[in-house]
Order: C-alpha cells, then structure tokens, then sequence
C-alpha cells in the first residue's frame, strides 16, 4: 500500500507539469514584490511629512498670523529623524534620501537672510519636501536606453497612489520646454514623468536649483545617466 501512495503521489507531481501556469500568477508573485520596494520610498516620504507637520504652526513658538512659521532648516533630514516618524519599528534601509528646500521667490535661489533667521521663514518663500533615490535595480527596465521603470514597479505605482500625486521617475526634457519660461519657470533639465509614464498632472520639473543640489546630483544626475524615484511635495 505504501508503495502505491509513493507511486501516486510521483504520478500527480508528473502531470502537474503538464497544467497551465495561472494567468493572474505575476499578479500574485511578482506584484507584491513591486510594491513592497516603492512602499518604501512611500513610507520614508511619509514620514517626512510627519516630521514636517510637527515642526509648524502651532506645534512652533513664534507663529505669525498667516501661521506660516517654521521650526526646520533646509537640508537632508537624517534616517533617525524619520525612523521616529514611521511606523513603529520600521527601519529604512537608506536607499533614499529625504530633504527640505526651501527657496526664495521665483524658485531660482536658496532663502537668505541677514538677520540670521531662518531663511525657511522669509516671506515669499517656496517651501518643498523631496524624497528621491535611485530605482531599485530589480525593477529597472533593461530595454530602453535610459533607466526607466519596468512594468512592475509601474503598475505598483498605478495600484499605490492617486492621480495627484506627485511621484514619478526622473527624465530628460526636451530642448524646446528648457526654454520655455511658462511651462519651465527655472529652466529646469529634468521632468518629473508620472505613473503613467507621461507628464503628471503636478509640477512637471523638477525645480533647477534643486537638481543642481550635490545631494540630489550624487543619486539622480541624468548626464551620468542615474535616473532615480521622486516623490516631491510643497510646504
């Protein structure tokens, strides 16, 4: 009787072989997957939030009447800060970097002041939150000349956020929207592609001076072609 188990369960392993692959099985694999590597771009920026939302009115001393006072500088938001912030006992790998600018009026230079203040503070300003690193090499699209995200982490993309939101990959713009002031304000080389792989329904550039960051430029400088994630947002 052993042996006739044995010999049946051989028999069935064989003609397993012979059954289709289920057509929703990348669904159920590799899907998951994808969406777990954005998650964490998604959960640091989230977090980034968080840690923005408790350093402004009226969680700050000194709020003005237009409770636009801050309590953060501008720069890189260390990985301990945002970690306080995230899910209890989430631990970010450090694959991206989370960071504040915060610009004068017109978007073309850093905020200033002469007082020593805050130059998050100045009135006029432009405030913006930006998580960004490079794509995961598992889900880099090998076919295309520039990095790009394959149709795994596009469709997570798709899945995972609203048709607002401001997360796409970076891209080269074309010669002609460099040039054009309306459409491209700073004069920026680099468009923010959406979930879609077209041009979102936000602020399309990536703003130069920001672009031009050393922070920015060692993980995502095109001319090097390092293509990376951006989920960026305004203060």
């Amino acid at each position: 009787m052993y042996v006739w188990v044995i010999l049946a369960t051989f028999l069935a392993m064989l003609a397993s072989y012979a059954l289709s692959v289920r057509p929703d099985m990348r669904e159920l694999t590799v899907a998951p997957m994808a969406e777990a590597a954005l998650g964490e771009l998604m959960v640091q920026h989230r977090a980034l939030k968080n840690y923005v939302y408790y350093q402004r009115c009226p969680f700050v001393d000194g709020c003005g009447e237009d409770y636009r006072t801050v309590g953060f500088d501008a720069g890189v938001v260390a990985l301990a800060d945002l970690e306080e912030e995230a899910p209890l006992n989430y631990r970010l790998s450090g694959q991206y970097t989370s960071q504040i600018f915060c610009l004068a009026p017109g978007l073309n230079a850093h905020a200033t002041t002469s007082d020593g203040g805050n130059p998050c503070n100045i009135d006029g300003g432009v405030r913006y939150m930006i998580t960004y690193g490079p794509i995961p090499e598992k889900w880099v699209n090998l076919g295309t000349d520039l990095e790009r995200p394959n149709l795994d982490l596009m469709n997570a993309m798709r899945n995972m956020t609203s048709s607002a939101s401001m997360l796409g990959y970076t891209a080269p713009a074309e010669a002609t929207e460099v040039a054009d002031a309306d459409l491209n304000p700073t004069a920026s080389t680099v468009r923010l592609m959406s979930k879609d792989g077209s041009y979102g329904p936000f602020d399309n550039f990536v703003p130069k001076i920001i672009t031009e960051d050393g922070n920015f430029m060692d993980k995502c400088n095109l001319a090097e072609g390092k293509v990376c994630l951006v989920y960026m947002g305004r203060l």
